[in-house]
């Protein structure tokens, strides 16, 4: 599966790489931020850009949606109750 993503580098530059699983291909120049080397993958490789997941973000969507729905749930069970 082909796909871009965003890093910093050692210095503190910031590079996107195209990655398949036979080659990588990095940027030919590095950005000062990290949002100018998001802009720059999008340009280059706008459908296989995707945004990095940090531990403490992946599912997070997820878990929202989750959460809302137990909620609704929990609303629907109580009116449920009271109407008996």
């Amino acid at each position: 599966m082909s796909r871009v993503e965003v890093f910093q580098e050692s210095d503190g530059r910031w590079r996107w790489e195209y990655r398949d699983e036979k080659l990588g291909l990095k940027s030919n120049r590095t950005y000062g931020d990290e949002g100018a080397a998001r802009h720059a993958a999008r340009m280059a490789y706008p459908a296989h850009f995707r945004e990095p997941t940090s531990p403490h973000a992946s599912g997070g969507f997820i878990h929202k949606i989750a959460a809302v729905l137990g909620i609704v749930i929990t609303i629907l069970v109580w009116r449920r109750r009271d109407t008996s």
